[in-house]
């Protein structure tokens, strides 16, 4: 004869779920502070014009941001059961996780603007090329215009001012 208990729900005694959530949340600030590494690092390669080394850090930092998408995941029970969650903490707990929270929207935070920072120089640096291989394009066409064709006639235009 066999017996089943119920599993009690992994929400309902707050030791339970505040030490995963808390985990969680620290596995999460590792994460994002490897981001951050990252990101300084992409922006030092932007500066110094390094484009294969940051192609490496983009894809390193496509690995991280799998990962954080994971932690999200596994985060999403407790962040849709909040509001009833926290109210069974008391302030020191609830001013634990407040301060894991705020840590991760500081690096979060810090990351996007060096990232919107970073999009914005390698714009500018897109726009720069484009300007410069527009010009080169124009001054292939003036030389092709003063040299001799693939029939070997002369020039379309010379100056005869001397």
């Amino acid at each position: 004869m066999t017996t089943e208990t119920a599993q009690p729900d992994a929400y309902e005694n707050p030791r339970n779920w505040v030490t995963r959530a808390s985990r969680l949340l620290d596995r999460q600030l590792g994460l994002y502070a490897r981001l951050d590494e990252l990101s300084k690092s992409q922006t030092a390669h932007i500066e110094r014009d390094e484009t294969d080394e940051l192609l490496a850090v983009l894809s390193r930092r496509q690995s991280v941001i799998e990962d954080i998408t994971k932690v999200n995941e596994e985060l999403g029970p407790f962040r849709d059961r909040w509001q009833a969650l926290s109210g069974a903490l008391d302030e020191r707990e609830k001013g634990e996780l407040r301060s894991r929270l705020e840590a991760l929207e500081s690096l979060v935070d810090a990351i996007a603007q060096r990232d919107d920072a970073d999009r914005r120089a390698l714009e500018s640096r897109r726009q720069r090329v484009g300007t410069e291989l527009s010009g080169l394009t124009r001054g292939r066409g003036a030389m092709n215009a003063y040299q001799k064709d693939s029939r070997g006639a002369g020039p379309k235009y010379q100056d005869r001012r001397g």
